[in-house]
């Protein structure tokens, strides 16, 4: 049986393009992390204007992991620093989230975000119901 991977790439490749138009890709800084098991985590951080470092970042975060062997993997969000002390944890709550790599829903809960070890890319602030 011959599998056509054709469709399954195109369809990423439509997706990340889509996601590249957001505004969170075009006004962003940008981090990445080595975690555990070869794995990549990237973070986009708006790049929302505060008076002083005593105010809390309140703005939207894109989150991506990547496992580069594809094994499973748990991020615990409260490790990850994003701003001035502030990690993760403290601005992406627990609940249901768009896998936006992929379109399946993800639940990030106790503060940690699971992946089956495929790519993982979530919004703050986007819950959903499913």
């Amino acid at each position: 049986m011959k599998i056509d991977l054709t469709a399954k790439i195109s369809t990423l490749i439509r997706r990340l393009a889509d996601m590249k138009k957001d505004h969170v890709f075009t006004d962003s800084t940008y981090k990445l992390h080595v975690l555990q098991n070869d794995t990549v985590e990237g973070i986009h951080t708006v790049n929302t204007p505060r008076p002083d470092e005593s105010v809390p970042f309140d703005g939207e975060v894109m989150i991506g992991v990547f496992p580069m062997k594809g094994e499973a993997v748990t991020v615990a969000l409260a490790d990850i620093l994003i701003a001035d002390g502030q990690t993760l944890g403290s601005i992406v709550p627990d609940g249901m989230y768009e896998n936006l790599a992929g379109g399946s829903v993800t639940e990030i809960c106790l503060g940690r975000m699971y992946t089956t070890g495929k790519a993982l890319i979530i919004r703050s602030g986007s819950k959903c119901d499913r």
